[in-house]
């Protein structure tokens, strides 16, 4: 009858089933032993290698650790190796130095922890307004963050606007209450961006608010090489020896630049 074959059927695939886990079972006999003879092998080298990697001075293992990493990131997992990894690791101060918007906030964070008293290269963006990755830090967490390291500040790249940019003052708001009048004793160069419109009648002193000269509010004593894009600086105290000026939307009119230089 049909329920007798159905009961056959099921009886057949239990069996099936039964021959399938014996061998599954040798299987896994057999590659447990692998396994076993592989780790008894690789265990001896790999305490070698940790043996060797331990004697190695201290100044060549600073140099291997450094050629490793492009990073923050690489910095961290080496010093995850062992406690000389992370002795060697912590010294290298320079390699944590970098601070960008792109970072996450516990990447900022090891980064200003890791790089001590070191100086610190910092990028500020009024793009931070509307980050374009969630895991990117705002622009007001981060300006929390490194405000306090001013005085490390030996490199910085700002870009900013007026209130108008991306329609969002937010980044604007936070750089002019938070950015002027800094106290950078550090600073030795600076990249500076300011993004306007242009029209026909645009001259280097029109369409660029106050707001656009924040620089000229810092005290930077040993500035010296300045970078400026779209815009021509206002004269104001510095000690600048390299100024270069990138005024790609500016017809050349030299005479008008260094009447303006010179006031």
């Amino acid at each position: 009858s049909r329920k007798s074959e159905t009961i056959s059927q099921q009886i057949h695939g239990a069996y099936q089933l039964s021959r399938i886990l014996e061998i599954l079972e040798i299987y896994t006999k057999e590659a447990t032993k692998l396994y076993d003879e592989a780790i008894s092998r690789v265990g001896p080298i790999g305490q070698s290698i940790g043996k060797i990697l331990n004697e190695v001075p201290a100044e060549l293992l600073s140099l291997t650790i450094e050629k490793a990493c492009t990073g923050m990131q690489d910095l961290v997992r080496l010093s995850h190796v062992n406690h000389r990894f992370r002795g060697v690791a912590e010294g290298l101060t320079h390699l944590c130095s970098h601070i960008t918007p792109s970072t996450t906030p516990d990447g900022l964070d090891a980064s200003l922890a890791w790089s001590k008293n070191a100086g610190l290269h910092i990028q500020i963006s009024q793009y931070q307004c509307i980050p374009a990755n969630k895991r990117e830090v705002p622009i007001q967490p981060y300006l929390d963050k490194i405000i306090p390291e001013a005085y490390r500040w030996q490199s910085l790249e700002l870009l900013c606007a007026n209130e108008n940019f991306l329609q969002d003052s937010t980044g604007f708001t936070e750089i002019q209450t938070r950015v002027a009048g800094l106290d950078l004793p550090n600073l030795r160069s600076l990249d500076y961006t300011y993004m306007r419109s242009f029209s026909p009648e645009s001259t280097i002193h029109t369409t660029v608010s106050p707001s656009g000269h924040i620089y000229s509010t810092w005290r930077a004593p040993n500035l010296r090489e300045a970078l400026f894009r779209k815009v021509v600086p206002i004269p104001f105290a510095h000690s600048i020896t390299t100024l270069t000026l990138e005024l790609p939307h500016r017809d050349r009119d030299d005479q008008e630049l260094a009447e303006h230089l010179q006031g």
